[in-house]
């Protein structure tokens, strides 16, 4: 279709006109306003346009200085109103014969234009390591994100604040983004993803709500660059696999061995300092020798069972799955205390 337009400019160059997009903006009360540059044929009020993703009848025409126009020849910048969906900058115009035509071919290429951000965004990584083996190197989790913004400036600046993102374990993968509510399209593409929809400054089609609505999928509005940037800092700060650091809580020495039919080993024994807790991780040391890392299997106080045994008193232990016990062994308790990385804490 396209060549086919192209075709028809060539064969009429005064009929269907043809430029290009100097900028594409929402304004509040009027739309959709697109600038463009015509460089071929002659610009009517009321012509159907296709640029890139967007497309539309031209309700008005205004030359450079706001003045209403009816139409514009070649090298004439112009700004016009009425179309359905946003244009890229720096895409070509090309005036199409009917509404329909204009929208197929919009929809067709926004369909690849995702299609090709999809298959950027996974396999690339796997097809890589298929072909030179196993890999050593950590695979790195995505957090795959579509954005509509309000104006090309913005979604540019997102754009580039995004890939400044970056980090060994964690990264955020722009599939795709435009200018205009968030799609159907849209929509597809997140579910086939798992991608966080972002409408910056704009809002979203009705079926696309629906549908997202549907499909379970959250739509994020945002009204400030760093509040998005924030919310996927600390998207990415939750995907780091988290450290787990060891805190000693106290030490029991063993002072005599009981043995028992339905429990096993008892270890009659003194808490030396700290505590020990029914949930406590122990090394069983000897002769200052680790002998085994593990578990309690039980844990009383005189004739009940306890949660805890502070400093001081003496107390009843059962290893879990372990039996090789001495007098005179040390359990030393301790625990792990999960620790939040930061990606200003990790390595990037």
């Amino acid at each position: 279709l396209m060549a086919e337009a192209e075709l028809d400019l060539r064969a009429h160059p005064t009929g269907p006109a043809a430029g290009v997009v100097l900028e594409a903006e929402i304004q509040q009360g009027r739309g959709i306003v697109a600038h463009l540059l015509v460089q071929d044929g002659t610009l009517n009020q009321g012509d159907i346009v296709l640029a890139g993703e967007g497309y539309g009848k031209v309700k008005s025409v205004h030359d450079d200085r706001g003045k209403t126009i009816q139409s514009a020849g070649p090298a004439v910048p112009v700004e016009v109103t009425g179309l359905a969906a946003l244009p890229g900058v720096g895409d070509p115009f090309y005036v199409i014969e009917t509404l329909a035509k204009a929208k197929e071919i919009a929809g067709e290429r926004e369909r690849k234009n995702r299609a090709v951000a999809l298959a950027a965004s996974g396999g690339s990584r796997k097809d890589l390591d298929a072909i030179l083996g196993s890999s050593p190197v950590q695979e790195v989790e995505a957090i795959n994100l579509i954005v509509r913004a309000d104006v090309q400036g913005s979604a540019e600046v997102i754009r580039h604040e995004v890939e400044k993102l970056k980090h060994e374990e964690v990264e955020v993968q722009l599939l795709h983004s435009g200018v205009g509510p968030i799609t159907e399209s849209d929509v597809d593409l997140a579910t086939t993803s798992g991608a966080m929809m972002v409408a910056f400054h704009v809002g979203v089609n009705g079926k696309a709500r629906q549908q997202a609505e549907r499909q379970g999928l959250e739509i994020r509005r945002y009204e400030v660059i760093y509040e998005l940037l924030d919310d996927l800092h600390a998207l990415m700060e939750g995907a780091l696999s988290p450290e787990y650091h060891e805190e000693i809580i106290g030490h029991v020495e063993i002072r005599r061995l009981f043995k028992s039919s339905k429990i096993g080993l008892i270890a009659g024994s003194h808490v030396t300092d700290g505590r020990i807790t029914r949930n406590s991780s122990i090394r069983l040391l000897r002769d200052g020798t680790v002998v085994h890392s593990g578990s309690l299997a039980s844990l009383r106080r005189e004739s009940d069972d306890a949660k805890e045994v502070r400093e001081g008193f003496d107390c009843g232990i059962v290893i879990k799955n372990y039996g090789d016990i001495h007098e005179g062994d040390i359990v030393e308790a301790f625990t792990l205390k999960e620790v939040k990385r930061t990606l200003e804490g990790s390595r990037a």
